[in-house]
């Protein structure tokens, strides 16, 4: 079962982000949207006096979209230290030991490291990070940085329409490929902005072409048919993210 931690309300026509734990005994009646735009799932409140935190749901009846990213209760950002939050310094530390083979997929969440002063995980991973991110609302400040300053996502996609520049986490869709680099799109669910990751290892060029190969054929998947959703922290400039690492590059769960 997905959960969410926030959803829409319009309020007098008007779409409003409700975090849960916000929520009164008055919302239990209520029907609130998905926060991903496009997507038709509906939405209620639950828990409000229950064992666990106050959650949202999805309604019997109502699906999300594929393109729905929000991450479920699994993630317990309980265990999360925010003050550990710094784009720059998660940047520099993808790349840290460039010739490592491990995969940046699917990381456990566990294997940050714990903060000094707390029991609480580091934001110092790109797949802890990214999710952390995603569960809150995009004008939210986490360590004095908003949200869609970092992360370039569905939600921010009228602020991104033009071009995404600087460092940035950015979420799409691998559109095709050709010698070292790998055209992407964004948003994920529209991709109409094209960008390049230019790999300066081939190694992780094939790296990640492996990860879209079909386990049956072993074959790569052609991307006019299926679009493989990956997340890239990158410094932008005209159009162009440099891969130093594959440690740049996650593929979120959908």
């Amino acid at each position: 079962m997905s959960t969410y931690d926030y959803a829409i309300e319009f309020i007098d026509g008007i779409p409003t982000e409700i975090e849960a734990s916000n929520c009164t005994i008055s919302d239990l009646k209520k029907e609130f949207s998905c926060p991903t735009p496009g997507c038709t799932a509906k939405l209620k409140v639950c828990s409000l006096d229950g064992a666990y935190p106050p959650y949202f749901k999805k309604t019997h009846g109502t699906e999300h979209s594929s393109f729905c990213l929000i991450p479920s209760k699994n993630f317990n950002k309980n265990f999360i230290d925010p003050s550990t939050f710094d784009p720059k310094n998660l940047y520099d530390k993808t790349l840290l030991n460039l010739t490592t083979t491990k995969s940046p997929t699917n990381l456990s969440y566990n294997k940050d490291k714990t903060s000094k002063k707390s029991n609480l995980i580091n934001l110092n991973k790109l797949s802890t990070t990214y999710y952390y991110l995603k569960s809150y609302p995009i004008y939210k400040k986490i360590n004095g940085f908003f949200i869609k300053d970092i992360l370039a996502d569905i939600r921010t996609a009228k602020i991104y329409s033009k071009v995404i520049y600087d460092l940035k986490i950015v979420e799409c869709v691998i559109l095709s490929f050709n010698d070292n680099i790998i055209k992407v799109g964004y948003p994920i669910n529209s991709p109409h902005l094209k960008l390049n990751l230019k790999f300066s290892n081939k190694d992780d060029f094939k790296f990640i072409l492996d990860k879209c190969r079909d386990k049956t054929t072993g074959k790569i998947i052609p991307f006019s048919i299926s679009k493989p959703i990956i997340v890239v922290i990158a410094d932008w400039n005209n159009f162009t993210g440099i891969i130093h690492s594959r440690k740049q590059i996650m593929f979120p769960k959908v």
